[in-house]
């Protein structure tokens, strides 16, 4: 895992001023890649690498990496995890090769079978960037779920294509302005984060999972390779023999590597599944003023190294600023993701996996026995129930209840989406940004959905907006501030396949969370945990925002694209109790990117 960036001449050629741009966007990227950088500059492209050393760690996997003639080279942020099977392939056709690092296979397979043939064989998490000098032709590719980030803007005139791992990196070069995209801050404020292909800066795209961008003399275009429920690399299996097959290939690794252990189904399946054929795994928890219990059962039968780290509320302000100065995109469900990967490096940590996806693959959040008993209602009672909820709300002093807005165009998996995953109220976002009703209405706007049960249409969405937008942005974002790297075994393309054909009926159970998963592994100690009350690693934000509320109303009433005045108003209701503390959070947030 490292940080990618680089440009790409649509028109003209590369200048020394776009050689300095591109230097420094690699070095804005150096905390994603401590171990080693590399750069590369002809007619046509630069390209820079900051990498973390995981696979190959001697200077033959330097990057960027180049085929025998040196007219095709790649960068890559990631893992390619069927490298040993592809790379023997390519070398049975004739293809040398100069290292033993994954990223090389990208390089042979594109000479081989070109960029679509490429990506159909491919498994991982991953973004690369691709230049073939022989054909004039370059790619900008990101992995099937997202779970690697990749951002670009078009340089003035369009002469050119620049890109980079994090969007502060493409500011930092001084490639952007770096003014806010209003539109982008309303999806964050909308829906708690930044919804893709928007970042939070104007002329900043995310390019989306499972798509490519290809750019070439005068033109670019971007194409998608796949979409969710789409067959992948492998042929389809079942659910168990794909869970085993995922965590055995996320588990290679050249330096350290362990599991985030929370005690919950997901973490504790990762561990069974693991220790099958593992010793001496290595687990990790955080632990919040009092042990966690449920960990350390499942450590101590699966005779794991297990190590506990506290954290404690003194800590707060030293932790928070560091925090806030390694967000890239705004969020307020980070910190958890900051913290415990720090405690994973100092615990000699390099690669972690963790359980992230397990909820969206095997429909684990509350919503989704809620979204059962919604089906049985016409999709008129939506409009009703919208009215009732935002009036008591408002009477109530209930910030939640007002989202019962989204329900006003009937009962949808989006206005569903919005009602459980919803952030502030669309009224509140009016307030905030001067919205007109125009881009109100966009605000609510979600990608194209299959058919299927009330309950899949808000599971696709999910899979596209909470983990895509959200989840994963923050693991990869606030992982990468500590040069850790965290693999997510529950998103490989045949396990999600495997758990999309269940029938709805085997997803969900009474007296039991996540049962399509318990089945699958098929070990008694995930089962009992899975018939304990879902909890998760939760921080006291609350507690910890109320002893600092001095600290933190400063920054979130900085001046900001956001009305002051509304600001105001809100961080009152929060001091009063009537405004929870993400939403409050929310406003800190912007209010120290604003300085930014």
């Amino acid at each position: 895992m490292c940080g990618i960036a680089g440009s790409f001449q649509l028109r003209g050629e590369t200048t020394r001023e776009t050689a300095d741009a591109v230097s420094r966007m690699t070095l804005a990227l150096a905390h994603r890649g401590p171990d080693d950088s590399g750069f590369l500059r002809n007619e046509r492209v630069c390209l820079g690498h900051r990498r973390l050393s995981i696979i190959d760690l001697s200077a033959a996997g330097r990057q960027p990496l180049l085929n025998e003639d040196g007219t095709i080279g790649v960068i890559c942020n990631g893992e390619i995890y069927n490298f040993a099977p592809l790379m023997r392939e390519l070398a049975e056709r004739g293809h040398r090769f100069g290292s033993k690092s994954d990223t090389e296979v990208l390089v042979h397979g594109y000479e081989e079978w070109g960029i679509s043939g490429l990506l159909g064989r491919i498994e991982g998490m991953f973004t690369f960037a691709l230049h073939d000098a022989r054909a004039g032709r370059f790619f900008l590719v990101r992995d099937r779920f997202g779970i690697k980030p990749l951002y670009y803007a078009l340089a003035a005139g369009d002469v050119a294509l620049h890109f980079a791992s994090e969007v502060r990196a493409l500011r930092v070069a001084g490639l952007v302005d770096g003014a806010a995209d209003q539109m982008g801050i309303a999806g964050f404020l909308a829906l708690g984060s930044v919804p893709s292909p928007r970042t939070a800066l104007r002329g900043v795209a995310c390019l989306e999972a499972g798509h490519y961008l290809e750019a070439g003399d005068n033109a670019w275009s971007l194409h998608r390779y796949w979409a969710l429920g789409e067959p992948g690399p492998e042929p389809d299996t079942d659910l168990a023999t794909a869970l085993r097959a995922s965590v055995e290939r996320n588990l290679i690794s050249d330096v350290p590597a362990g599991i985030f252990l929370s005690g919950g189904v997901d973490s504790t399946g990762l561990v069974a599944l693991a220790s099958a054929s593992h010793r001496d795994l290595r687990t990790l928890t955080v632990v919040m003023g009092q042990e966690d219990a449920a960990a350390r059962e499942t450590a101590q039968l699966f005779h794991t190294q297990h190590a506990e780290v506290e954290w404690g509320e003194a800590a707060f302000p030293e932790i928070f600023d560091k925090y806030l100065a390694a967000m890239d995109q705004p969020t307020v469900d980070g910190l958890n993701t900051w913290l415990i990967s720090r405690a994973a490096r100092e615990a000699g940590l390099t690669v972690a996996l963790s359980g992230t996806g397990g909820d969206e693959v095997f429909w684990g959040y509350p919503p989704y026995r809620k979204l059962r008993r919604a089906s049985a209602l016409p999709s008129a009672c939506g409009p009703l129930l919208a009215m009732a909820g935002t009036a008591l709300g408002t009477l109530a002093g209930k910030e939640g209840w007002r989202r019962a807005s989204w329900l006003r165009e009937g009962i949808t998996g989006q206005s569903m989406y919005g009602l459980f995953r919803g952030f502030f109220p669309l009224e509140d976002v009016r307030d905030l940004l001067g919205l007109s009703a125009a881009e109100r209405a966009a605000v609510r706007q979600y990608p194209g959905i299959g058919e299927g049960s009330l309950t899949t249409q808000y599971n696709q969405i999910e899979f596209r907006r909470y983990l895509h937008d959200q989840l994963l942005r923050d693991t990869d974002v606030f992982s990468m501030a500590h040069g850790l790297e965290i693999r997510v075994p529950y998103l490989d393309t045949a396990v999600v396949n495997g758990a999309l054909r269940l029938p709805d009926n085997q997803k969900l159970a009474a007296g039991m969370n996540k049962p399509a998963l318990v089945r699958a592994v098929g070990h008694a100690r995930v089962a009992a945990v899975a018939r304990e009350k879902k909890t998760g690693f939760h921080l006291p934000m609350e507690r910890w925002m109320a002893a600092h509320n001095g600290m933190l109303r400063e920054t979130a009433l900085r001046p900001s694209i956001l009305d002051a005045g509304t600001v105001r108003g809100m961080w009152s209701a929060f001091e009063s109790g009537r405004l929870h503390w993400s939403r409050a959070m929310a406003l800190v947030v912007l209010g120290a990117g604003a300085r930014r």
